[in-house]
């Protein structure tokens, strides 16, 4: 019987050590096996948007097997705005209007634009019509594709690189030369001798004489012969004025009695 038990015993260790080893075995298959591609993030891969970027005209590429070049991209640039707005810029010419993107369908209304004789050679005129032409656009990788109407041709547009930021060149600390300080005499202040002060002599008033009273003359004889009544008829110079009749009477006391009356 303890026979047995030991031989079962012996039994379930070794089972028990193949069962750990084919787990061991299948967690590291499991560990190696890649990721399938359509698990990857959707969100990790990073498609370009019409709205924001600074796009520059490289080319375009018309239904009849032709296309047309664009020496420096730079001259020529379109961007869309969030609000619906798109600024464009042609050559020396500027034009700004507005836009409508539905999914892949594409329409721009340019409105002002200015009308300056560029150099001979430029596409100015050209890149304005085509863009006024536009109906949809796809992404081809990082390029932008505005297909034209009537398939008339594709516009390729790639995005303006960014502005590298320039860095500042470190300001190095000039040392500033110790202040040497050097005594300098101060020169000896020279007493100067204040002028004794002159007493200047006050001039003698001069006494004024006080006018003395002229005596007021008391009524006598020399009044005596102007005591009497004295009448006086005032015209006026302009018509329609009041004549005045003024009485004086000087009497013997010699007060005076002035009457005016009007005549009318």
């Amino acid at each position: 019987m303890r026979q047995t038990l030991s031989s079962y015993r012996l039994l379930l260790l070794l089972g028990l050590a193949v069962l750990a080893v084919l787990l061991a075995a299948c967690s590291g298959q499991a560990q190696a096996q890649p990721l399938p591609v359509d698990s990857l993030d959707a969100a990790s891969i990073q498609t370009p948007s019409l709205i924001g970027p600074v796009w520059q005209w490289h080319e375009t590429q018309f239904n009849n097997d032709t296309e047309l070049t664009v020496d420096d991209p730079t001259l020529y640039t379109v961007q869309f705005a969030e609000d619906g707005a798109v600024m464009v810029v042609a050559d020396c010419n500027t034009a700004v209007g507005t836009f409508s993107a539905e999914e892949s369908s594409l329409r721009i209304e340019l409105g002002p634009t200015t009308m300056v004789m560029c150099e001979e050679g430029s596409l100015s005129q050209e890149f304005i019509d085509q863009l006024s032409f536009a109906a949809s656009y796809v992404f081809d990788g990082d390029r932008l594709v505005i297909n034209m109407q009537m398939d008339a041709g594709n516009i390729y547009f790639e995005q303006a690189p960014a502005a590298t930021p320039t860095s500042e060149p470190e300001e190095t600390p000039t040392e500033e030369p110790e202040a040497t300080a050097t005594p300098t005499s101060e020169p000896e202040a020279t007493p100067t001798e204040e002028p004794e002060a002159t007493a200047t002599p006050k001039p003698e008033e001069t006494p004024i004489p006080e006018p003395e009273p002229s005596p007021t003359p008391e009524p006598g004889d020399d009044m005596a012969r102007f005591v009497g009544e004295y009448k006086a008829v005032l015209s006026p110079e302009k018509k329609g004025g009041a004549i005045l009749l003024v009485t004086l009477n000087l009497n013997e006391d010699g007060s005076l009695l002035l009457e005016v009356a009007d005549l009318g």
